[in-house]
């Protein structure tokens, strides 16, 4: 829904850091656009990071098994 409301209004064009959905469009891809350097830097950066949380919260869990 978001990514359909940052599509509709320019003064929006801020918010397509906030959904995934923007960082990479099919028809940008399909049609020789590429991707784009900064949304992938973002994608990896967030994945490892909470990979990261991921681990550490587990090591904190209540269950022990």
């Amino acid at each position: 829904m978001l990514s359909i409301v940052i599509d509709l209004n320019e003064k929006l064009k801020w918010l397509k850091f906030v959904t995934p959905f923007k960082y990479f469009e099919a028809k940008k891809v399909m049609y020789g656009g590429g991707l784009d350097g900064m949304f992938v830097g973002v994608s990896f950066a967030l994945i490892i990071g909470l990979i990261l949380l991921t681990f550490i919260g587990f090591k904190k869990r209540d269950l022990f098994v």
